[in-house]
C-alpha cells in the first residue's frame, strides 16, 4: 500500500519475507578486537595454541585428524597467586533487540585446569547506565568441576571439548552467558558507545586445585532473537 510523504513514497507491508538476522547479524567479536581494559588484579597477554594432526579416541579406536586447529586468545593471567583477574570487552554496534551471548574460551592446557567465572555486562538505558549486572548461568545442567549444579548461579565454567578420555586434547569450550538479554536502546553506528562485557575469574580457596586463575579468551558472540 504506497503512502505519499513530503519526499516521496513509502510502502506498508504485511511481512517481511527476509530473515532477522539481515536487519539485526550476528555478531562475532574477536577477543583481541573487543579487548578494552583490564582490573588492577589482572595482566594481560596474547596466547595462540595450535593442534596439528591431533588424535582423538571413540569407543577405545584411536583415529588421526588432518587438520591444523589455531586459536588466537586474550590471555587474562592473575598478578599474584591468590588474585583474580577480570578484564572487559567492547561489543559495538549491538541492536536494540533481544540476544543470546556467548564467549569462547580456551581450555588452559599449560595448567591442564577449567576456569570458573563470573560475567557482568554494562549498557546504557533512555535515562541512565547500568554498570556490572551480573548474569546468571542459563545453561540447565551446567555443573562446576565437583559435579554441583551452577545452573540459575552468578558462576560459568569452562571444561573445553575434550576428544580424548586422559584430557590430553581439548578445545575451547563456547559457553551462553545470557539469554534473551535484550538492550533498551540501539548503538548502531556509533563509534564512542557501546556495552561492555566483563569476565573476571572468581572460585573459592577451597577449589584452588580445580580451576586455573589464567583465563584464554578468543571471542564473543552475540546471536539476535526474532
Amino acid at each position: 500500500e504506497p503512502l505519499e510523504l513530503s519526499n516521496g513514497y513509502a510502502y506498508l507491508v504485511d511481512n517481511f519475507n527476509f530473515p532477522y538476522t539481515v536487519y539485526t547479524p550476528n555478531r562475532y567479536l574477536e577477543a583481541a578486537r573487543s579487548y578494552e581494559s583490564c582490573d588492577n588484579m589482572c595482566a594481560i597477554g596474547s596466547k595462540s595454541v595450535t593442534y596439528d594432526n591431533p588424535s582423538y579416541t571413540i569407543d577405545d579406536e584411536t583415529y588421526s585428524s588432518d587438520s591444523t586447529y589455531r586459536y588466537d586468545y586474550v590471555m587474562m593471567s592473575n598478578k599474584n597467586s591468590t588474585s583474580h583477574p577480570g578484564a572487559f570487552f567492547m561489543l559495538p554496534q549491538v541492536q536494540s533487540c533481544k540476544y543470546d551471548i556467548f564467549v569462547v574460551i580456551g581450555f588452559n592446557t599449560d595448567y591442564k585446569l577449567p576456569n570458573k567465572f563470573r560475567a557482568y555486562i554494562s549498557y546504557d538505558t533512555e535515562q541512565k547506565r547500568v554498570n556490572n549486572e551480573a548474569l546468571k548461568n542459563p545453561n540447565v545442567g551446567a555443573l562446576d568441576a565437583k559435579g554441583n549444579s551452577i545452573t540459575g548461579t552468578n558462576y560459568f565454567v569452562n571444561k573445553g571439548v575434550r576428544l580424548n578420555e586422559d584430557d590430553s586434547f581439548a578445545f575451547t569450550d563456547t559457553i551462553c552467558v545470557a539469554k534473551d538479554f535484550e538492550f533498551p536502546v540501539s548503538y548502531y553506528g556509533l563509534s564512542n558507545a557501546y556495552p561492555v562485557l566483563q569476565i573476571k575469574s572468581n572460585f573459592s580457596s577451597t577449589e584452588k586445585a580445580l580451576y586455573s586463575r589464567e583465563i584464554w579468551v578468543n571471542a564473543i558472540i552475540l546471536k539476535p532473537k526474532e
